[in-house]
């Protein structure tokens, strides 16, 4: 458990059965594709406020922070695309 100050609501889903669903239903597909991506960009113009205000005290560690971060998540991505090559498969057809 970790505190937080604010509420937070946390789903999960099997992997495999969620493949599944978005596979077979479109509006469910774009409707997550479109949530996904309205958080990166959130975050992403948080990122440039916090620099652009001064409120990071250190920016060079900081953004070295960001960029391992952002190096951790693809190596994710990557390594779950091995694990899977037929759901990768299947995604591109």
């Amino acid at each position: 458990t970790i505190p937080t100050k604010n509420k937070v609501r946390l789903l999960s889903w099997d992997r495999t059965e969620l493949i599944h669903l978005l596979e077979s239903d479109k509006s469910l597909r774009n409707s997550l594709k479109a949530a996904l991506s309205w958080d990166i960009v959130r975050k992403l113009k948080l990122q440039r406020h916090m620099l652009t205000q001064n409120r990071v005290q250190n920016p060079a560690a900081w953004t070295r922070k960001r960029e391992d971060q952002g190096i951790s998540r693809y190596a994710s991505i990557l390594q779950n695309m091995l694990r899977h090559p037929d759901e990768v498969k299947n995604m591109s057809e």
